[in-house]
C-alpha cells in the first residue's frame, strides 16, 4: 500500500514539474504575467488597492475586497496579485454564500415540498453560483502564469466561520499563498463547478419529511454516527413514493453530467498536483498556508518530512499517512473520471479505481479494512450513463459500508 501511494505521488510530481517549468519561463522579476502590462502599470494606484483588498478580505468584507481587487486589476491588467485577490475573494464568496443560500431557501420554504425547494436550489446554483465558480477558475489559472518565486501574503483569511455574525473564525488560512496554492485554488473552482453540474443533472425531488428528520448524531461515536447517516441515506434512496429521486433529467442531465466528469477529474488531479508542487518548494515554509515541515532545516523537502495544512499544522505520522492515501486515491479518481472522455490519459486502457484503495479511511477511523478489491470506472458513468446508474452505485456503496459498520459493531460487542 505504501509503495502504491508513493507511486501516485511521483506521478503527481511529474504533473507538477510541468506547471513549475511553465511558471519559470515567464519570470519578469515580479508578480506579473505580462511584462508589457507590468511596465505600463500605475503602481501608485495599484498597490494601495491590493493592501485595501487584503484588509477587507481579512475582516470578511467580501464585497469591499472584491471591488478593491477588481479596481487593481483594471488599473494593472497584468497584475497577478490582483487576480489572486479576486480568486480568494470568489472562493470565500462561494463558501459563505452557499450556506447563506440554503439557509434562505429553508426559511422561504419552511413547509416546502421536495420539488419546490430543490428545483429552486438548482436554479440558484446554475444561474448564480456557477458563474462565480467560473470566474474563480479563470483567476486561478491566470495566477499560475506567474514566476515560480511569486507569492501573495495575507495576514488573515477567515475561510470557515461560525456565529450569527460570522465572527468566530474556525479555519484561518492567512499566510503566504504561492504557485502550489494557486493550483489548489483552481482545484476548488473545479470542485464547485463539478458539484453544481452534478446536482443540476439529476431530479432531486424527495419527501420533505426526510429533510425534517435527519439523524441527530450529537454524542455518538464515529461508527455509530456514520451508520445513522448511512441508514438515513438508504431510507431516502429507497423511498417508494419518490422513485425519480437521483434519476438523470433526460438530455440536459446527460450534457451536465459529461461536463461534471471533466471538472471532477480536474479537481482530483489538481489536488494531487498542488500537493506535489508543495514538495518542490525551497523557500521558508514557516508562514506558508500549505506546505511541508522542514524538520532538518535544509531548505528543501526530504522523504519522511510531513505535510502541513491549514488548521492542522504539521501532520503527525498517522495524519501524514492518511493524507498520502487521500492523494493516491485522488489521482486514481481523477484519471478514472476522465476515462472515455476528451481528457482521457490512456485512451487504449480503462483507468479503474478499486474500493480496496479506500480502506485507509476505515483504518483511520479505527475500523477493520474490509473493503474488497472491487474495481470500477468513473469515465463511462459520466460519458455513457444510464438514467439510474448513480442511484444504483450509491445504494451499493452505502449498503456495503452500512453492513461493514454493522459487522464491526458485532465484532466489537
Amino acid at each position: 500500500m505504501k509503495r502504491f501511494r508513493w507511486l501516485a505521488i511521483i506521478l503527481a510530481i511529474g504533473l507538477a514539474l510541468v506547471v513549475y517549468a511553465c511558471g519559470e519561463d515567464d519570470d519578469d522579476g515580479g508578480g506579473n504575467a505580462d511584462n508589457e502590462a507590468y511596465q505600463s502599470c500605475d503602481w501608485e494606484i495599484h498597490d494601495p488597492l491590493i493592501v485595501a483588498g487584503k484588509m477587507h478580505l481579512g475582516e470578511g468584507r467580501i464585497d469591499e475586497a472584491y471591488l478593491a481587487f477588481r479596481d487593481a486589476w483594471e488599473t494593472c491588467p497584468g497584475s497577478v496579485d490582483a487576480r489572486m485577490g479576486l480568486a480568494l475573494t470568489c472562493q470565500l464568496e462561494l463558501e459563505r454564500r452557499m450556506y447563506a443560500m440554503i439557509d434562505y431557501l429553508l426559511s422561504v420554504y419552511p413547509e416546502a415540498t421536495g420539488k419546490s425547494f430543490f428545483s429552486t436550489l438548482q436554479s440558484v446554483l446554475f444561474n448564480q453560483m456557477l458563474p462565480k465558480a467560473q470566474e474563480m477558475l479563470e483567476h486561478g489559472r491566470f495566477v499560475q502564469s506567474a514566476p515560480a518565486n511569486w507569492s501573495f501574503y495575507i495576514d488573515r483569511y477567515p475561510f470557515i466561520v461560525q456565529g450569527e455574525f460570522e465572527d468566530r473564525v474556525i479555519v484561518d488560512m492567512g499566510g503566504e499563498w504561492d504557485l502550489a496554492d494557486a493550483v489548489m485554488i483552481e482545484a476548488g473552482a473545479e470542485f464547485y463547478t463539478a458539484l453544481i453540474y452534478t446536482l443540476c443533472a439529476y431530479d432531486l425531488t424527495l419527501d420533505w419529511y426526510w429533510v425534517q428528520h435527519m439523524p441527530d448524531i450529537s454524542g455518538m461515536e464515529i461508527p455509530e454516527a456514520l451508520r445513522a447517516i448511512l441508514g438515513w441515506c438508504l431510507n431516502v434512496l429507497e423511498d417508494p413514493n419518490y422513485p425519480m429521486f437521483m434519476i438523470l433529467k433526460g438530455e440536459v442531465g446527460l450534457r451536465y453530467l459529461a461536463r461534471a466528469g471533466l471538472s471532477w477529474g480536474s479537481t482530483f488531479t489538481l489536488v494531487a498536483t498542488s500537493a506535489a508542487l508543495m514538495l518542490l518548494e525551497t523557500d521558508d515554509q514557516t508562514d506558508d498556508v500549505m506546505g511541508y515541515v522542514d524538520e532538518n532545516g535544509n531548505g528543501r523537502w526530504d522523504e519522511g518530512e510531513p505535510y502541513k495544512l491549514p488548521h492542522i499544522g504539521g501532520m503527525t505520522p498517522d495524519q501524514n499517512r492518511n493524507w498520502l492515501g487521500m492523494l493516491s486515491v485522488a489521482l486514481s479518481l481523477g484519471y478514472s473520471a476522465w476515462d472515455a472522455g476528451p481528457l482521457d490519459v490512456d485512451p487504449y486502457n480503462p483507468n479503474k479505481v478499486s474500493l480496496w484503495e479506500f480502506n485507509f479511511l476505515l483504518e483511520a477511523l479505527g475500523l477493520e479494512p474490509v473493503l474488497p478489491d472491487i474495481r470500477f470506472n468513473l469515465g463511462p458513468f459520466f460519458n455513457f450513463p444510464k438514467h439510474d446508474q448513480l442511484k444504483q452505485i450509491m445504494l451499493f456503496v452505502i449498503r456495503l459500508l452500512y453492513e461493514a459498520l454493522a459487522s464491526d459493531e458485532t465484532v466489537a460487542g
